[in-house]
């Protein structure tokens, strides 16, 4: 008897772990600072031109890579890197600590987009031969690195593969976002199909994000 009342109070207090562990879960994506106003304000910064952001979700970037290539004068750290005809600033900024991202889409793009600025990324980055022609206007602009990247646009034939994993006993998914220029992003989002309190679509665009990416295999 006492065996069997000691296994109903560990089952409980499993229970009760486990419902924390989902409370907090929720709420680090249950936050004012990410509810669907200031998701709109973040991603529709980068809509392009004709398009209509259909959906946005909140999520959590594990891992992040953003390969770029730049035609103009450039600026990094502080340290101005002029432009050479015929040359081209080819880099990458990588993120491999976890932060806030925002997923979007519109009618014919994806938007990816960091949530809050400022954040530190590991970059490198050298002067090559330019991959196409640019043109003198081109060359005349000015580019600050440490923009570059902060919101991406691309489409489905960008897409070089797409992983999403569910595990059964995970509160949360992952996709695996590999672009065909080498850019990647592994994003999490949470499992729970409840809409969040500052968030009520989060269920309804998180689906429809999932939907259009699942359409690519």
């Amino acid at each position: 008897m006492a065996v069997e009342i000691l296994k109903v109070i560990v089952l409980l207090i499993l229970l009760f772990v486990v419902i924390i562990v989902v409370g907090i879960i929720n709420n680090s994506y249950d936050s004012r600072k990410f509810n669907e106003e200031e998701m709109r304000r973040v991603l529709e910064k980068y809509v392009p031109v004709g398009e209509k952001l259909i959906a946005g979700v909140h999520g959590y970037a594990a891992e992040v890579k953003i390969i770029f290539e730049i035609l103009g004068n450039c600026s990094f750290d502080n340290e101005a890197y002029p432009a050479e005809h015929g040359m081209a600033i080819s880099g990458s900024k990588a993120k491999y600590a976890g932060y806030d991202v925002y997923l979007g889409i519109t009618e014919q793009y994806f938007i990816f987009s960091e949530c809050v600025p400022g954040q530190s990324y590991y970059y490198q980055f050298a002067q090559v031969p330019a991959s196409r022609e640019a043109t003198a206007e081109e060359f005349a602009s000015s580019t600050c690195l440490e923009d570059v990247g902060k919101g991406l646009t691309f489409t489905a034939d960008d897409i070089q593969s797409c992983v999403i994993k569910s595990a059964k006993r995970s509160m949360k998914m992952s996709c695996n976002i590999t672009l065909k220029n080498g850019s990647y992003f592994i994003i999490e989002m949470p499992k729970d199909d409840k809409p969040a309190k500052y968030s009520p679509h989060y269920v309804e665009y998180r689906d429809a994000v999932l939907a259009r990416l699942e359409n690519l295999n």
